[in-house]
């Protein structure tokens, strides 16, 4: 077998194995005329009869390199119109993007070529260039500056509409592949250079790596595939775990991963280990991870979530005749205030079924009523009690997130707080056997109705 067909082959089962091209796919090639992606280019054009796909090429010049910049973008426009695949090249400017956003050169290239190629893929498929020896890179990357399983598992197949048909392909076959079809490539002088972290790693370290063990690349790609078969096993655990705070930590610290992952947060182990110390230390707590951003603890587990302080809300309410409602929206909670003849019996039913539906004696209340959040200070006298007693105190025996303490709804009249969210009704206004006319609160939902 030549090494054109063992190629296809390879890459044929790699795109098998992970379902990466449904039939009729258009699929956009990142073209940057170098031997990964002109290699990649042409084992997907030679093989896309039997792909029954449409392949077309765009090139990112990314301003930095000048006039090779422009030599590398000519190359591609002349192989692609030799083979008659449709090409198109943009152009971002990647050293100003650099010095806006304070990232590194390497990164700001890397962000607007993604983005470059999704604009230009439209909703197809957009076929990157990496090769095993990239992917044993990245892990070393990933070492080095610190991971968890999940870093160890190296360059995914897919990602969404990105996929990578090379990674099952060395290096070394690549470039024996090109020299065989009789096609050149083009050289990137900054993947000559050692001032990036990647060249660093493939020009010093992994030589050094390779004279102890001339199979290095080989046993760093092995370790990728025992971590994947373990993070895909942790996935499971996750999904099907019901009181995080049972799990073994090894899945702790994957939930705990994958939440600060999905809000864009810096991951590391020692963060990782704190925040689950504070999970299982039991308390209701949160934890500044940036910002605004807290990590919220509570009887459920953790969540993530922005503590943006809310504006205070307050509302003048005239109550309702009897018979009628009034509805409002407090934050994205429905509100709603009914007014009926009193049926003791009925209104035990219905406080047993919903605690968020509490009810006041409708004679008993004076003047005005204000609807709104609670204030600190705050203090309710609850029916059996001598004294009054702060919310604050009430919220947290309740051990009430702090995000719900934040937006919880007080009633007042003239004369101070007659009901209160979480907490009742004050004794002075508690519906009994003689009320008449009974106010009713119902808080739930969201402002489009739908219950939480």
């Amino acid at each position: 077998m030549n090494l054109t067909a063992k190629l296809q082959g390879c890459m044929l089962r790699t795109i098998a194995a992970h379902d990466m091209i449904p039939e009729g796919s258009p699929v956009t090639v990142g073209f940057s005329g170098g031997a990964d992606s002109t290699a990649l280019l042409l084992l997907l054009y030679s093989l896309a009869d039997r792909l029954s796909v449409s392949l077309s090429a765009v090139h990112v010049n990314h301003g930095i390199r000048g006039e090779e910049a422009d030599r590398d973008e000519r190359a591609c426009k002349e192989l692609c119109t030799r083979y008659h695949i449709p090409f198109s090249s943009v152009h971002v400017d990647a050293p100003s993007f650099a010095a806006k956003t304070g990232r590194s050169m390497e990164e700001a290239a890397r962000i607007l070529r993604y983005e470059a190629l999704s604009e230009a893929s439209g909703s197809g498929l957009i076929a990157t260039a990496h090769n095993c020896g990239d992917n044993a890179e990245t892990i070393l990357f990933n070492i080095i500056r610190g991971t968890g399983l999940k870093g160890l598992c190296g360059i995914p197949y897919k990602r969404g509409n990105i996929i990578r048909p090379l990674l099952d392909i060395s290096r070394e076959d690549i470039e024996l592949y090109l020299k065989e079809q009789g096609e050149g490539f083009v050289t990137d002088s900054t993947n000559l250079s050692d001032d990036y972290t990647r060249n660093r790693i493939r020009h010093r370290i992994i030589p050094e790596m390779q004279a102890i063990n001339p199979s290095f690349t080989r046993a760093v790609l092995s370790l990728k595939d025992q971590a994947y078969l373990y993070e895909d096993h942790l996935a499971g655990c996750l999904d099907r775990a019901v009181d995080i705070r049972r799990e073994h930590p090894a899945v702790r610290h994957r939930a705990i991963a994958e939440q600060l992952s999905l809000h864009g947060l810096n991951v590391s182990s020692d963060r990782v280990r704190l925040l689950d110390e504070l999970l299982m230390g039991g308390k209701n707590t949160r934890y500044q991870l940036s910002g605004s951003i807290f990590a919220v603890f509570d009887r459920d587990g953790f969540h993530i979530a922005d503590m943006t302080p809310s504006a205070p809300f307050s509302q003048q309410i005239h109550l309702p005749r009897t018979g009628e409602r009034v509805s409002l929206t407090a934050y994205d909670r429905n509100v709603t205030i009914t007014r009926r003849v009193s049926d003791i019996l009925l209104y035990h039913d219905e406080v047993n079924k919903n605690l968020t539906y509490m009810s006041l004696d409708c004679d008993k209340i004076q003047g005005g009523v204000i609807l709104r959040t609670r204030r600190p200070g705050d203090k309710i006298l609850l029916p059996g009690r001598e004294h009054r007693t702060e919310l604050k105190k009430l919220y947290s025996s309740l051990k009430l997130p702090a995000e719900q303490r934040d937006k919880a709804l007080v009633m007042e009249d003239e004369q101070g707080l007659i009901w209160s969210e979480y907490a009742g009704t004050a004794a002075r206004a508690a519906a009994n056997e003689h009320t008449k006319d009974v106010i009713t609160i119902e808080i739930g939902g969201t402002a489009d109705g739908e219950k939480q």
